[in-house]
């Protein structure tokens, strides 16, 4: 699946501006914010900015900001608590409550923006769709557990579930995927490059560095999650794999997904400080996969592939150095669709695959959406 044309999204989000003309939901919308990490505070920032210009305050606004400690419900969120360092001054965070509070105080279906990683919150996004409210998330849990559970999700959305950024950030991925089943094609295959992370350090490992220091540089960038272990067990890639599989019509279980992992047992069930100090584990075994790849002409890659024949696998694989996956931007994703209509050539999507503004706007444009075709409904 080379030598594809492709659809280049690289221009990044940097400094928020007020765009009038945006196309916002005719009737009054709110916003429940949950998760004030760097994608949610990088939100309410565009937020911010947005909802200042003029008229779109009249349609759109923040109703609630939550995190794992605290949450606040009133209408002037955005200007009175602290959101920027997590300090909310609201109440203790209960889930039941605030999925109370927030059914008493509107007379319109609300938007449930889940920024968070959260097992707790995933497993309410089928109970909200179920009472007509709309869910945007970036967080891939409840669309990976069971098939059975995916289904169930999926009857109960009516187009009211946004979940884009789950995969590639702002990349137009699920979308492209959704367009081409519902225009009668058929997709084959789907593979590439869907890591940031992974994509920043293998790019820059060609043996002058350990692979080690350029996690840690990772880290620092604010690339990688606080405890880089969970990107480098493969997991994440193997849940954006999952997603993008299903969206093509593929019936699987996360157990069928096979999922290489770079950490060595003895870093699997350590406490992270023990593991971020241990990373140079990984060095000596990386580098003597590198050495024979690079014998052969080739690199290394972290690739996603779903094939036809039914492999569906995630992990480290040679790429040969005049391939375009050898030749990366900054914590680039690569995604490759090849279909009935995309074939011999796949059709590809590739840009920015990481970084807070780019989820951010990536989370505004699916908010957007589905409060748009409420208004169309």
């Amino acid at each position: 699946m080379s030598g594809a044309p492709h659809l280049d999204t690289s221009r990044g989000l940097i400094q928020p501006k007020p765009v009038l003309g945006l196309h916002l939901p005719r009737a009054r919308c709110s916003l429940v914010v949950l998760g004030t990490g760097t994608v949610g505070k990088a939100l309410l920032r565009l937020l911010s900015a947005q909802l200042g210009a003029a008229g779109a305050t009249a349609s759109l606004d923040v109703l609630a900001v939550a995190n794992s400690r605290t949450m606040r419900i009133r209408r002037d969120v955005l200007r009175r608590c602290d959101w920027g360092r997590g300090e909310l001054g609201g109440e203790a965070m209960d889930l039941d409550r605030l999925t109370q509070l927030v059914a008493d105080d509107v007379t319109a279906p609300p938007v449930i923006v889940d920024l968070t990683a959260s097992h707790a919150v995933a497993s309410r996004h089928l109970g909200w769709l179920s009472r007509g409210w709309h869910v945007v998330t970036a967080n891939k849990i409840a669309l990976t557990q069971s098939q059975a559970e995916y289904d169930a999700l999926q009857a109960a959305a009516g187009g009211r579930y946004g979940y884009e950024t789950t995969v590639g950030a702002a990349l137009p991925v699920i979308q492209t995927i959704r367009d081409l089943r519902l225009t009668g094609d058929r997709v084959a295959e789907i593979g590439g490059l869907l890591s940031g992370t992974l994509s920043f350090l293998f790019s820059g490992f060609d043996g002058r560095r350990p692979f080690s220091e350029l996690v840690r540089e990772a880290h620092g960038r604010g690339l990688t999650e606080p405890d880089p272990r969970i990107d480098l067990t493969g997991q994440d890639v193997a849940r954006k794999l999952l997603i993008l599989a299903r969206e093509a019509g593929r019936r699987l279980e996360p157990e069928d997904i096979e999922v290489e992992s770079l950490v060595p047992a003895s870093l699997a069930g350590c406490p992270p400080e023990e593991a971020f100090a241990s990373l140079s584990l990984l060095d000596r075994p990386l580098q003597q996969r590198l050495d024979h790849a690079a014998s052969q002409g080739s690199v290394l890659r972290y690739t996603a592939r779903v094939k036809s024949g039914g492999q569906v696998r995630v992990g480290v694989n040679p790429v040969a150095a005049d391939h375009h996956l050898a030749r990366l931007g900054y914590a680039e994703n690569v995604i490759e669709i090849a279909s009935r209509r995309y074939q011999p050539t796949p059709l590809t999507v590739r840009g920015p695959g990481a970084g807070a503004e780019l989820t951010a706007a990536g989370v505004f444009a699916d908010i957007l959406k589905v409060t748009r075709q409420s208004s169309v409904d």
